[in-house]
């Protein structure tokens, strides 16, 4: 199977849509760090079709799925949120399939592995395409 980790925030979450309207947007020193606002990434909304996609990766067999995502360190909430944020969209799928971490640069043997927002958006449209005219057609326009 091979290893696949999609980042989760700006490629499965709206983080920048939480940090424009929030409420705290502009107080100091949420203003200048959004993403330490306690409890912010609990209720993100997801990007349009990420789920979608995600859960075609998560269903295929040949691929083992993993997020992979930073937690602010001065937002001990975050890392408690995230953990529950993705349990909601895709329930026991992703049981222990969430890795936080500061340190992204350790998976740089994997990094042809990381699914940013551009590559899940590919996998999004190739997946309705081929719903609308079949794999075959997809293949047969190659």
């Amino acid at each position: 199977m091979k290893l696949l980790f999609i980042d989760l925030d700006g490629v499965v979450a709206d983080f920048v849509s939480a940090m424009n309207t929030h409420p705290k947007k502009e107080i100091s020193p949420y203003d200048e760090h959004p993403d330490t606002i306690p409890h912010i990434f609990r209720d993100l909304k997801p990007i349009k079709g990420a789920i979608k996609a995600v859960n075609i990766l998560l269903d295929a067999t040949n691929y083992n799925v993993y997020f992979l995502s930073t937690a602010p360190w001065d937002n001990p909430s975050a890392w408690t949120d995230k953990r529950l944020w993705i349990e909601e969209q895709f329930g026991e799928k992703i049981n222990r399939r969430l890795i936080l971490t500061h340190r992204k640069d350790l998976m740089k043997e994997h990094k042809n592995n990381l699914i940013t927002n551009i590559i899940l958006s590919a996998i999004l449209l190739f997946s309705l395409f081929t719903s609308y005219i079949g794999v075959q057609g997809v293949f047969k326009m190659l």
